[in-house]
C-alpha cells in the first residue's frame, strides 16, 4: 500500500512514468530516494552495464553508505560532492554540488538546514567506503530485476519440497522417539509389577503352608467342613469373580449370600452348579437382596447337625 502511494506521488511530482525508488518509513513519514530507469527501458540487455544486466540493482550512493552521525557533513561522491544534514538518523537537508563548495556556498547550505554558520564552518571532505547492498531498512521498487527463469522456479520448488519432506521426516522421527520412550517406560512398569506379583505369590504360598498346618491342628467342625466343600466346588473364587459375603447355618439349613459381578454372571448356571454339588437340596432364592448379590436358602443333604446357630461374614 505504501509502495503504490509513493509511486503515484513520485509520478505526479517528477513526471517520470515509471520511477524506481527506495523508501523507508519513519512513523507517518517516508524517506524516499528515486531515479529514472527510462533510459534503459528499451535497451538491448546485452548492451546494459554488467550490474544491470545480471539483475543487480543500481541505487543511489546514499543507500550504500555506512550510518552517519547526526550533524552537518560534506561527502565525496562518485560524481561530485554532497552536503547533508542529519538529525536522529534522518535527512533534514541534502544538496549535490558538481565541485566542492566554497565557504560562502557552505554557509548558505547551513542556513537552509536551520543551523548557525558561525558554529558550523566548512568541514573537511569525507570519503566513505560504500557497501555492496543497501541496508535492510530500505525497501526498493524497480523494474531492473529480471524475472526468474523456469529452471530457477523449478529448482526453488524442488528445494521447498525437499525442505518440507525433511521437516516431516524430522517430525516423524521425534514422535517415534517419544513413542519408543513411552514403550520403554511401560515395559519397565510391567516388569516392576511382574516382580511384585511374583513376590506376592511367594508370600501367598508361604501363608498357605502355614494355614495348612493350622487347619490340620484344628478339630473338625461341621461349619468348616461345609465351607470347605463349597470353596472346593469353585462357587466363589477369583476366576468367577463371585465372593461369599454372608452365611448362616442352623441345624441342617443354611442361608448364603453371594456378591456377583455386573457382567458375565448367569444365575441359571450358578444355581445348576450348586445343585450338582449334591450337598444342598431344596435350593431357593431369597428375595430383597441388595444389587449385585444373590441370596440362597437350602437344606444340607446328610451332613446336618444340631450345632448351635452360627453366623459368619468374610
Amino acid at each position: 500500500m505504501a509502495a503504490s502511494s509513493i509511486g503515484l506521488q513520485l509520478g505526479h511530482l517528477t513526471g517520470i512514468s515509471s520511477p524506481a525508488y527506495a523508501w523507508r518509513l519513519h512513523g507517518t513519514q517516508a524517506e524516499v530516494w528515486y531515479w529514472s530507469e527510462e533510459p534503459t527501458a528499451n535497451v538491448d540487455p546485452v548492451k546494459l552495464p554488467p550490474l544491470m544486466r545480471d539483475g543487480t540493482l543500481p541505487c543511489p550512493e546514499m543507500l550504500l553508505r555506512p550510518a552517519l552521525a547526526d550533524g552537518l557533513s560534506l561527502l565525496r561522491c562518485k560524481d561530485g560532492f554532497e552536503a547533508i544534514s542529519l538529525f536522529e538518523g534522518r535527512i533534514q537537508r541534502t544538496r549535490w554540488f558538481s565541485v566542492s563548495p566554497d565557504a560562502l556556498t557552505w554557509q548558505q547550505f547551513v542556513r537552509d538546514a536551520g543551523s548557525d554558520p558561525a558554529h558550523n564552518p566548512l568541514p573537511a571532505v569525507q570519503t566513505l567506503a560504500l557497501g555492496s547492498v543497501p541496508d535492510r531498512t530500505w525497501a526498493i521498487h524497480t523494474g531492473m530485476l529480471r524475472p526468474l527463469k523456469p529452471q530457477a522456479w523449478a529448482a526453488l520448488l524442488a528445494f521447498m519440497l525437499l525442505g518440507a519432506g525433511l521437516f516431516s521426516l524430522l517430525t516423524y522421527s521425534v514422535k517415534l522417539s517419544q513413542r519408543i520412550d513411552a514403550v520403554r517406560q511401560e515395559h519397565a512398569a510391567v516388569a516392576s509389577k511382574s516382580t511384585l506379583a511374583i513376590e506376592l505369590q511367594r508370600q501367598i504360598e508361604s501363608q498357605r503352608k502355614q494355614l495348612a498346618v493350622v487347619t490340620q491342628a484344628t478339630p473338625p467342625i461341621q461349619q468348616i467342613r461345609i465351607m470347605a466343600r463349597l470353596a472346593a466346588a469353585g462357587l466363589f473364587d477369583d476366576a468367577t469373580k463371585v465372593s461369599l459375603q454372608e452365611w448362616e447355618y442352623r441345624n441342617n439349613r443354611i442361608r448364603l449370600q453371594f456378591a456377583v459381578p455386573a457382567e458375565g454372571f448367569v444365575l441359571g448356571e450358578f444355581l445348576e452348579s450348586i445343585e450338582k454339588l449334591g450337598l444342598l437340596t431344596d435350593v431357593r432364592l431369597l428375595p430383597g437382596t441388595p444389587a449385585l448379590t444373590v441370596g440362597l436358602q437350602a437344606v444340607l443333604t446328610g451332613d446336618g447337625s444340631k450345632d448351635s446357630p452360627s453366623r459368619a461374614a468374610p
